[in-house]
């Protein structure tokens, strides 16, 4: 999929309030993955988080079953964390995920100041 939609606009995950399209078929939408396409293909998705926060246990991943709520509760617990930096923690991972997606995207944005 290209970096552009229908109309011809440029779709970009560093302008809020924008919708940004990813190779994985996911939106990023002011601020936040669309956590319903993670939950519909969560097999794919919990390696990833699992690649981030390895002390989930594949218990932790199934009863999380693609619930951001969830794995924020289960990062929480794991790590010992206050729920302020298990939120902070998730929302940065999103971000990470939505710039490695839209670079592989549009990688003519890679490089460019």
């Amino acid at each position: 999929m290209g970096s552009h939609d229908a109309s011809g606009a440029r779709w970009c995950p560093f302008r809020p309030g924008k919708s940004t399209l990813f190779s994985e078929g996911l939106t990023f939408m002011e601020g936040a993955l669309d956590w319903d396409r993670i939950s519909a293909n969560w097999a794919h998705w919990r390696g990833r988080v699992h690649e981030r926060w390895s002390r989930l246990t594949d218990a932790d991943l199934m009863a999380i079953a693609g619930h951001r709520d969830r794995l924020a509760d289960r990062i929480r617990e794991s790590y010992g964390l206050t729920p302020t930096e298990a939120q902070r923690q998730l929302t940065n991972w999103e971000r990470n995920l939505a710039i490695e997606d839209f670079e592989t995207v549009s990688p003519q944005v890679k490089g460019r100041k």
